[in-house]
């Protein structure tokens, strides 16, 4: 509004004046407000009254103006001390008087347009706080000033040479009418994850959370332009605690009330608020928080409102900027799935890590991330829900936790992989030369029908001893002979020292004229290619052999 009006301040006696400019609210109609703080104090060297008003325990209210209450104890002097005010407002004004007094004697404020007569207290009367102060009790009251009409605050004591204090905060706005809040609705929040992580919370706006009330928009007021947000009132903690932002999430502040004040919360992009439940917390936390609707008339986004007798009715609506009407907002926090892990293969691996192992187990989400030892593993990648593969970090001789954590979940500790010093690594080769692949294929052509030898070595080139692990003279298997038979001369060696080797042989007879094969598969402890299995592939006619190609770890 500007400055509006010219305050000229008189009284008989005045120990303090400080004049307290208030920023407008964000986005209020009444870009703004200014607010006068009176202090002073009643005593024996003020003037007296003959009586003084009845308090009726009702404030007076802007919106339904009081009547005169009528005098009091008439015949008994009171002390009392007046501040008198210009207004040089063109058009009518609403005054705001909140006020409290720290003594233990109670003070009561009542407003007069003209200059207060102590013979005649009804002339001039605007309006009363209702009931009087005590000990740092909030009281307060709102009324319309009409326009080019000064008035006078009148401070005085309730009880006859009953002094106190007083200190007193005058607004002076545009009338304004409160806002309306239906709260036949049911506003809730957003529904949460269990120990759902800090920087995925980020909670509901404002104008999000007033959407979800009574028919998705339950505020009204009759002014125009009026602008919306919310006074939280009250906050359940039980469960957790909560939090609000004013810009956008940069900062997260936890909300803490008294009881007797509001936090002010506009309705804006940059304005929300969140739940943070307590560690495992499941569950639908009903009336988290109690709010009444706000026009942002006065007061600041982010801050707190004292809360008066001064409301619509006279309730704790603060004068007219917040409404009468409270409401209750519910937050669903939903179990999280838990992550589980049931194998890791390999289960062991050398403690310079670099072993490519698959993980099984539930729950496993796209950003999955795996750690090893309490180090994180590399190349993760989720095949599914229960498969995970990966590349482990360097380890600590021993064994190690294998942990993956998914939308916040982590699986229990556990001792599935077990770092070595050394492990031992297979590779089989044809005639000293060709590499045969686990789980694939050899072939060799125009081997006609007479028997033929097949000459293998098995190199160990790992860091560990390599064991040959099946039955005692059977380590070579031969299975799955079609239209041909095997005679295998076993390896000579069953534990095959690092970089060594030992060989075994097979005497091949086809049976008959055409295509021929069969499957060898070696027991061994190299974690991954354990058995070492693959295919041959014969023809008694045809071009010239050869053999399966690449060697080492197949996967």
């Amino acid at each position: 509004m500007g400055n509006l009006f010219m305050f000229d301040v008189i009284r008989s006696k005045m120990l303090a004046l400080a004049l307290v400019a208030i920023a407008g609210a964000v986005g209020s109609s009444l870009s703004a407000q200014a607010g006068t703080n009176y202090t002073g104090v009643l005593d024996a060297t003020d003037p007296t009254q003959d009586g003084r008003i009845f308090r009726d325990g009702v404030p007076s209210n802007a919106t339904t103006p009081k009547a005169y209450p009528a005098i009091f104890n008439a015949g008994t002097t009171y002390n009392y001390e007046v501040v008198t005010v210009t207004n040089t407002s063109a058009t009518p004004i609403q005054l705001q008087v909140i006020f409290f007094n720290t003594s233990a004697n109670s003070i009561h404020v009542s407003v007069h347009s003209g200059t207060y007569d102590p013979m005649n207290q009804g002339t001039g009367y605007l309006g009363d706080s209702g009931s009087s102060s005590s000990n740092s009790g909030f009281r307060g009251l709102s009324c319309t000033v009409p326009a080019s009409t000064n008035y006078e605050l009148v401070f005085f004591t309730a009880s006859p040479a009953a002094f106190g204090d007083y200190d007193a905060t005058v607004f002076e706005t545009a009338p304004n009418s409160a806002p309306v809040l239906d709260n036949s609705g049911t506003p809730a929040l957003t529904a949460i994850a269990q120990d759902l992580p800090g920087g995925s919370n980020t909670g509901d706006t404002i104008g999000a959370l007033i959407a979800t009330g009574a028919a998705g928009d339950p505020i009204t007021d009759p002014d125009s332009g009026a602008v919306e947000g919310l006074g939280v009132t009250s906050v359940d903690t039980t469960n957790g605690t909560w939090e609000f932002t004013i810009d956008g999430g940069a900062n997260w502040n936890t909300i803490t009330l008294s009881g007797t004040d509001a936090l002010l919360l506009a309705d804006n992009a940059n304005t929300s608020i969140r739940f943070v439940p307590n560690a495992s917390f499941t569950g639908t936390q009903t009336a988290g928080i109690t709010f009444r609707a706000w026009d942002q008339t006065q007061g600041l986004n982010g801050e707190l409102m004292p809360l008066y007798d001064i409301g619509n009715g006279g309730n704790q609506g603060n004068a007219s900027a917040l409404s009468d009407a409270t409401e209750d907002a519910d937050i669903t926090v939903n179990a999280q799935a838990t992550v589980t892990v049931t194998a890791i293969a390999p289960s062991s691996g050398d403690i310079g890590g670099g072993q490519t192992v698959t993980i099984t187990g539930t729950e496993f989400g796209a950003s999955s991330t795996v750690t090893i030892g309490g180090t994180a593993a590399t190349g993760v990648v989720v095949n599914s829900a229960t498969s995970i593969t990966c590349v482990t970090p360097a380890g600590s001789l021993g064994m190690a936790s294998v942990i993956v954590t998914s939308n916040g979940s982590s699986n229990a500790t556990n001792t599935l992989y077990t770092y070595v010093t050394g492990v031992p690594e297979i590779a089989v080769l044809r005639d000293g030369t060709t590499n045969i692949t686990d789980g694939g294929t050899e072939s060799q052509n125009s081997t006609g029908t007479a028997a033929f030898p097949a000459n293998y070595t098995i190199q160990n080139t790992g860091t560990a001893v390599l064991n040959l692990t099946g039955v005692s003279g059977m380590e070579v298997v031969i299975s799955g002979e079609t239209n041909c038979s095997v005679i295998v001369t076993q390896p000579t060696t069953v534990a095959i020292g690092a970089s060594s080797s030992t060989t075994f042989n097979l005497q091949v007879t086809p049976t008959a004229a055409g295509t021929f094969s069969f499957s060898v598969s070696i027991a061994n402890d190299d974690s991954d290619e354990n058995p070492f299995n693959w295919t041959f592939n014969g023809n008694t006619a045809g071009g010239s052999g050869g053999g399966g190609g690449g060697g080492g770890d197949d996967g």
